[in-house]
């Protein structure tokens, strides 16, 4: 998939910076972007937190915000849902569900319409046909299962580390 990605633009097989990449080099970047995405998603938590004790001068919960903001929209084919999980929250295209997570759904706090409004978002990005959106939409299969298959791999590692 990412070789139909980079050959629907002005790819000529050459120039293409991970085409060069040693398997060294890309495990190495593998593990840099593991490392930020680590200190975003702590960030990411950090913030929440803090903003989860501010109230909305409104008093709506995340899950008002998304159905109202889809109404305002006039998107009347998307559910909003509840799912376990902190900051589990994501637009399903498939389903065409919101799917908003137990910190938000029911939450009235500044963060809650900050998660629900950011998920919506998304909804929007999908109606108009924002191809970033659809990139990603296709990439989420790849991406899901390289997260099976590291969880599994780091699974193993401990478990034989402990023998």
């Amino acid at each position: 998939m990412i070789t139909t990605l980079l050959q629907s633009g002005n790819y000529d097989g050459q120039s293409a910076l991970l085409t060069n990449l040693t398997t060294s080099e890309a495990f190495f970047l593998i593990i840099i972007i593991g490392l930020v995405g680590m200190v975003v998603q702590a960030r990411l938590r950090s913030v929440f937190k803090k903003y989860s004790n501010v109230g909305l001068s409104n008093s709506m919960t995340g899950a008002e915000i998304a159905e109202k903001m889809l109404r305002d929209h006039n998107i009347h084919n998307v559910k909003i849902t509840h799912v376990k999980g902190m900051l589990t929250d994501h637009f399903n295209p498939q389903t065409m569900t919101v799917a908003l997570s137990e910190g938000v759904y029911a939450s009235r706090s500044v963060a809650a319409a900050a998660v629900a409004a950011h998920e919506c978002g998304h909804v929007l990005q999908h109606k108009d046909g924002y191809v970033p959106v659809k990139i990603r939409t296709a990439m989420v299969p790849v991406v899901s299962g390289v997260r099976l298959w590291s969880s599994s791999f780091r699974f193993r590692v401990w478990s034989s580390s402990e023998k």
